[in-house]
């Protein structure tokens, strides 16, 4: 049963399973954008809640992540393809509800393309150098225990530079001083999750770590890598999420385990660079190389997914649910069922307990957006403006879902 007040709404227009969410912050309300196993994308608007833009990927593949970065969209798909997209005026992004009822009248633009490793399920980091200068971080071309950093120009299409390549941190790691040696660390594993934050990138990978990078850049020399930040606090279980916290102050990551790792998030000024140790393959490593494990116990396995918002923290598990759980204890539990009414395609039938159907829906991926206040909104007409308002004053969770469906859930944080 839900909380009173707590609102709940379906968005229906993919006919495949939604595989990756985010949440572009537009005036004079954000927007939604989502992407499925064949490569469909939708923009929605919330307050309608109904799609004003798509596009197709002319391979259909399947969509693995999606960002959001200087006016474009950044979609990594699963044919080895990282495209921006551009979201022009044409689009009327911007214009009033009643001119984004339907979606003949947008369009999203392909800008530029970038070959990318996917042979995992990684995502990809993207930093602004410049204005049309950017610098990706993603999966090593053949190698996905390895990563490499690029350069690149928006204005130009033959840009792309490897700065650095081929990057296995496994002997690095090994230099923690208070890592047990007992333990068996024979590889990192393949690169899981890249995600960026206060000019730190965080790499999370398949043997429970989580590493924090920075590169040094100086005039005339050839930029450094350097570990600012090591844990093992999921070791050896997989990384499978990593998020910024609301306020900026930590980095969480979750595993296959109820233990989501909590990471610092502080950037050290330049100058606390200069005591490092280089390895051979030019990677940094501080003198006194300290491996940090600070966790909380969310009681809950298998945490696919993690966002956090406000005093909360967000999750979708294996199993289909949605949590938020305030202060390490839930207090929201919402997730998709299937008809009780079990369907079997064979004519022979069985009482096997391995047989019989789940009876929810796998939910597959994630984004939150947070209530926005009494913000006064610019919108033109009363309706919009009471619809606009009444989405802003709560908290929500867009869950996608297997069947192509997508959760709108509020909830209180």
């Amino acid at each position: 049963m839900q909380p009173e007040g707590e609102v709940a709404y379906t968005l229906r227009k993919h006919e495949q399973e939604v595989t990756s969410l985010n949440v572009i912050h537009q005036d004079p309300y954000p927007l939604l954008v989502s992407g499925d196993l064949k490569g469909k994308l939708l923009v929605w608007n919330l307050v309608t809640r109904r799609p004003l833009a798509h596009y197709q990927l002319p391979t259909n593949a399947q969509v693995v992540s999606i960002n959001y970065i200087n006016n474009y969209l950044t979609v990594l798909s699963k044919d080895h393809t990282l495209r921006f997209l551009r979201l022009h005026d044409e689009t009327s992004l911007k214009s009033s509800t009643a001119k984004t009822h339907g979606n003949d009248n947008c369009t999203l633009k392909e800008a530029y393309e970038i070959p990318i490793n996917t042979l995992n399920f990684a995502n990809v980091s993207i930093e602004t150098i410049t204005e049309d200068l950017y610098r990706l971080w993603s999966c090593n071309t053949v190698d996905s225990e390895c990563f490499d950093v690029y350069t690149f120009d928006l204005k130009d299409p033959h840009s792309l530079k490897r700065k650095f390549n081929k990057i296995n941190l496994h002997e690095a790691l090994l230099k923690a001083d208070n890592w047990d040696c007992r333990k068996s660390l024979d590889k990192t594993g393949i690169v899981m999750k890249f995600l960026k934050h206060n000019g730190v990138v965080y790499l999370g990978f398949e043997c429970g770590f989580v590493v924090g990078l920075k590169i040094l850049e100086n005039e005339g020399v050839h930029p450094s890598l350097v570990v600012v930040y090591a844990s093992s606090v999921h070791y050896p279980d997989p990384v499978l999420s990593l998020c910024a916290a609301s306020d900026g102050h930590c980095i969480y990551s979750s595993s296959t385990s109820g233990v989501v790792g909590i990471h610092n998030a502080y950037e050290a000024p330049t100058d606390e660079y200069d005591d490092l140790n280089w390895l051979a393959d030019g990677i940094g490593i501080p003198t006194n190389f300290t491996l940090v494990n600070s966790c909380i116990d969310l009681h809950t396995a298998e945490i696919g997914h993690l966002e956090s918002l406000q005093d909360s923290l967000v999750a979708i598990d294996w199993k289909g649910q949605t949590l938020v759980f305030s202060h390490e204890r839930a207090n929201f539990t919402f997730s998709k069922q299937r008809s009780n009414v079990p369907i079997e395609d064979s004519n022979v039938g069985t009482f096997s307990a391995e047989k019989r159907t789940k009876n929810w829906i796998k939910a597959s991926s994630m984004a939150c957006l947070g209530e926005r206040g009494s913000k006064q909104v610019q919108v033109s007409g009363a309706g919009e403006r009471r619809r606009v308002s009444l989405c802003a004053s709560r908290n929500w969770c867009f869950t996608g879902y297997e069947d192509g469906s997508i959760i709108m859930q509020s909830f209180h944080s």
